[in-house]
């Protein structure tokens, strides 16, 4: 079963941030990228399709943080928390989708350059940059695991594309 994969999509990515050149067409086009997030998670629900939600902060949902209309489809995902480490959560996401039944994934969400693509890659098993491993392999001491159960888990090829025009990589086209 294919399931959808969704990446840290907090209001704060839409706010202006000191010495970022982000232009307000670039805000707006986000905010229209998680719209569209927004209506992917209702139809993989109402097909029968998981939805995991990856928190950007540790109880960014509790405190109102993510976007309002992706909020409203969390009731019907499975959120990962952000704990100590985003490659935790990322191990912890691949983890749950094995335990779940996926068999493959679409990854949406920002950001394009880190986030998304480190987590496209401990899906597809292909975690191959020296510090991404060894981040994988910090978090995974984090999350109580052994070496065993770390290889098990990366070595767990689950396809996994990313939707680039569900996340903020068409973003840097505009500007």
């Amino acid at each position: 079963m294919k399931g959808l994969i969704v990446v840290h999509t907090e209001n704060n990515y839409l706010e202006p941030v000191l010495g970022n050149l982000q232009s307000e067409v670039s805000k707006k086009e986000l905010a229209h990228i998680f719209d569209d997030i927004s209506k992917e998670m209702f139809r993989y629900h109402v097909t029968g399709c998981p939805v995991l939600y990856l928190e950007g902060a540790e109880g960014a949902i509790k405190r109102n943080e993510v976007y309002s209309p992706i909020k409203e489809q969390l009731w019907h995902s499975h959120t990962i928390p952000m704990k100590d480490s985003f490659f935790g959560q990322f191990l912890k996401s691949k983890q749950v989708a094995i335990d779940s039944g996926m068999t493959s994934v679409d990854i949406v969400g920002v950001a394009y350059g880190t986030c998304v693509t480190n987590v496209c890659d401990i899906f597809n098993d292909n975690v191959t940059n020296p510090c991404d491993r060894l981040s994988c392999e910090r978090a995974s001491y984090d999350l109580g695991w052994d070496s065993k159960k770390l290889e098990n888990i990366l070595s767990y090829n689950m396809p996994a594309r990313i939707r680039e025009e569900l996340t903020d990589k068409p973003i840097s086209l505009i500007s």
